[in-house]
C-alpha cells in the first residue's frame, strides 16, 4: 500500500476484521495479536484452529459472534466451552462482546453458496429454514451496526438498535447466547 489510489484512505491503525468459519478463528487470532485492529465480528466461528493459548485468551477488542442455531449441535463440548470461556473473560475485563444465534441458519448459511443456490443447499439439508438471504442479510447488517459503533463509540444508541433500524425490523431473528 505505498501508494496509488488507496494512499491515505486505509486507517491502517484502526482496522476491524470480519471472517466465517476458519476465517473466524483467523480473524480472532489476528486481532488479539495485532494492536491495530480494533473491533472484530465472527460468523459461525470454528473454533476448533485456534491454539490452546488462544482458546483461552482474554479477547482484547469488541466482538461479535454469529453462530448458527446448530453451533451447539456441532460443536457441544469443547466449541461451547471456548466461546462461554471468550464470553466470561471478555465480559470480566470491561471488553465489550456479544454472542448470538441466528434463527433458522446453519453453518452454511453465513457463506453465498446458500444465496445462489438456495432450494439445493436447504433440500439437502446445508443451509436452515430462514430464507438464506435473509440469513446474510441479518449477519452482515449486525456486524456492521457492531462495528461501527464500537468504531465511532457512539452512546446515544445501541448497535442493536442500529442494526435493527437498518433491517427495517423490531424484533430480531437472533437468539442472545448468555
Amino acid at each position: 500500500l505505498g501508494g496509488g489510489v488507496l494512499k491515505g484512505r486505509i486507517g491502517m491503525d484502526r482496522l476491524m476484521a470480519v471472517g466465517h468459519s476458519f476465517g473466524g478463528a483467523t480473524c480472532l487470532t489476528a486481532c488479539n495479536s495485532d494492536l491495530r485492529f480494533k473491533a472484530c465480528a465472527v460468523f459461525d466461528v470454528w473454533l476448533f484452529p485456534l491454539s490452546l493459548a488462544m482458546a483461552h485468551a482474554t479477547l482484547r477488542i469488541p466482538t461479535l459472534f454469529l453462530v448458527a442455531e446448530t453451533f451447539d449441535n456441532l460443536w457441544p463440548k469443547e466449541g461451547r466451552k471456548v466461546l462461554d470461556g471468550f464470553l466470561r473473560r471478555a465480559r470480566a475485563s470491561g471488553v465489550p462482546i456479544e454472542a448470538f444465534k441466528v434463527i433458522g441458519s446453519r453453518h452454511q448459511n453465513f457463506s453465498d453458496f446458500p444465496v445462489l443456490a438456495p432450494g439445493f443447499t436447504q433440500a439437502l439439508g446445508m443451509a436452515g429454514p430462514t430464507k438464506p438471504s435473509v440469513v446474510i442479510e441479518v449477519a452482515n447488517k449486525c456486524a456492521i451496526s457492531f462495528l461501527l459503533h464500537n468504531h465511532e463509540s457512539t452512546e446515544a444508541v445501541t448497535w442493536m438498535d442500529s442494526a435493527m433500524s437498518f433491517l427495517g425490523i423490531e424484533k430480531p431473528s437472533l437468539s442472545l447466547i448468555l
